[in-house]
């Protein structure tokens, strides 16, 4: 309770209505405190059961998965989860090459968890490492060194990769880890064709010696216009090095890339946008 000690410079004896008042809010300080306390109790509380339901509900799933005998409802799970139910499912389902494929192709991630012999299937590591969504993370353009070293070391395997996986072409240049024999695919021109008919990002990853390669030039602009042909022109403000900007002004080149894009003609030099070749192209 309150008393006039308790206040310096206040009379002994405080009046009766201030030492009420006082009191009262003393009583409400302790209350708020009790209150407190058994919210925070309660929130515990219902954290702890919710957590023990959850790991409830998550058992009886997990239980449920193992039991199905179906091939089409595994499938279905698999579709619906993105591939995380799979080691939940019944051994005879975590064996079917059909479901690691669909696995694996929804989550590259749960590779390491198939049977080891389907880690060296080529059908499964294609889908694997062509699952991988660059657009969502700079960390997955290693998808190749995730697989067995069998399959880097595989031209036609890098290839038939490539063909799909044009962005990835940039490990085959930059990887830290990469062994010298995946490395030296990046001067393989046709992997280097099929990776930037796949993908414009390939361009600027070409080994220096197939930079200004026509047939690889040719290929980029009949493909993706002026983005493309930028590398090529003395017109792009921030030239790439190693680029013969010279190639923007070869007039098969140039009326290919027009052809695929009118706006590629601010990438043409200055004294070829006239040329009756080009001009035909442009809509009028």
């Amino acid at each position: 309770m309150a008393n006039a000690a308790e206040f310096p410079g206040t009379p002994n004896k405080l009046p009766v209505a201030l030492e009420e008042e006082l009191n009262r809010v003393e009583e409400l300080i302790a209350h708020k405190e009790t209150f407190r306390m058994l919210k925070e109790s309660l929130v515990s509380r219902l954290r702890e059961n919710w957590e023990e339901n959850k790991k409830s509900r998550f058992a009886q799933v997990t239980d449920f998965l193992g039991t199905i005998k179906n091939r089409e409802v595994a499938l279905a799970a698999i579709q619906k989860s993105g591939g995380y139910v799979y080691p939940y499912l019944a051994p005879e389902f975590q064996n079917d090459k059909d479901i690691i494929l669909k696995v694996c192709n929804r989550h590259p991630y749960l590779f390491k968890l198939i049977p080891e012999e389907f880690k060296h299937d080529r059908d499964t590591a294609l889908a694997t490492a062509s699952s991988y969504d660059l657009t969502k993370s700079s960390n997955q353009s290693d998808a190749l060194l995730r697989l067995p070293e069998e399959f880097q070391h595989d031209r036609q395997f890098v290839l038939e990769f490539m063909t799909k996986n044009g962005m990835q072409f940039e490990v085959l240049r930059k990887g830290n880890q990469i062994s010298p024999v995946l490395r030296e695919f990046s001067h393989d021109k046709e992997i280097s064709l099929a990776a930037v008919k796949s993908s414009p990002v390939a361009i600027q990853y070409l080994a220096d010696e197939l930079k200004n390669d026509r047939d690889i030039v040719l290929t980029a602009v009949k493909a993706y216009g002026g983005s493309a042909l930028a590398h090529w022109s003395a017109e792009d403000p921030y030239p790439i090095e190693g680029f013969d900007t010279s190639l923007a002004g070869d007039i098969e080149i140039a009326t290919e890339a027009v052809k695929k894009d009118p706006s590629a003609i601010e990438w043409i030099p200055k004294d070829l946008r006239n040329d009756p070749r080009i001009a035909e192209l442009l809509p009028s």
